[in-house]
């Protein structure tokens, strides 16, 4: 029987396959500051309340690819799922990110944590270069990230729900 990682590695195979990403080596999450969801309170990297195992997924506004992200992410959304996914919007500020949430998460998903980005210093630290990106974290080591154009969630489903899912 296969292991886990063996699995993930798999479907991330599939998934890099498909020409939806870009592998990444692994290295340690580099030190940034997020806003809480309340527009106040700064959190840094090494405070995200993911457990040792978690999925970090980077969206923003505009983003046709987002949109599909969050829609199925609330569609897959489970109790391991919303425990072990952090949601970071880059907006250029506190009201755009906000907005963004209400719209693309109606209350069904309020438990999910997000957090604003709004200096740009998640996308800055992480070198992003497009949303969405979906970030596998590792007693804080970056063990692989997908980005890019995204027509088809269902692509990711068996990834997002075996690395958050523990």
């Amino acid at each position: 029987m296969r292991s886990r990682s063996a699995l993930i590695g798999g479907a991330l195979l599939l998934v890099l396959g498909a020409g939806i990403s870009e592998a990444i080596e692994q290295k340690p999450l580099p030190l940034f500051r997020l806003l809480a969801s309340d527009g106040a309170t700064v959190v840094s990297s090494n405070e995200l309340p993911g457990g040792d195992q978690w999925l970090l997924v980077y969206v923003s506004p505009g983003c046709p690819s987002c949109d599909l992200l969050l829609e199925a992410l609330r569609a897959w959304q489970n109790a391991s799922l919303i425990q072990h996914t952090i949601l970071v919007v880059g907006a250029p500020n506190t009201a755009a990110a906000q907005q963004y949430i209400q719209q693309m998460l109606p209350s069904d998903a309020s438990a999910l944590q997000w957090y604003e980005d709004v200096q740009a210093e998640a996308w800055t630290a992480l070198q992003l270069k497009g949303t969405p990106v979906l970030v596998g974290v590792k007693k804080g080591t970056i063990q692989w990230a997908i980005s890019g154009v995204l027509n088809d969630p269902g692509a990711l489903e068996s990834v997002v729900k075996t690395w958050a899912g523990q």
